[in-house]
């Protein structure tokens, strides 16, 4: 999966730009992951709910018996 990815940010970041110095290619990263991976993309492992969906989530049901886990309340 990390080959995967960092062929990827290679191919549509890296081999498009030349970058003047190394803080520019650093922030342009940065962006470039923030932007595919945010917190609002939906992931399979939280029930196809995204990182901010999920935590507000888990924020209504912390009322829940302390033995019932998040996914068990869904």
């Amino acid at each position: 999966m990390a080959e995967s990815f960092l062929a990827t940010l290679e191919r549509e970041l890296l081999g498009r730009r030349c970058f003047p110095a190394p803080a520019e290619a650093l922030l342009a990263t940065d962006l470039f992951i923030e932007g595919r991976n945010g917190p609002h993309r939906r992931h399979s492992a939280l029930g196809q709910r995204s990182p901010v969906a999920y935590e507000r989530l888990l924020g209504e049901v912390s009322d829940t018996p302390a033995a019932m886990s998040p996914r068990q309340a869904l």
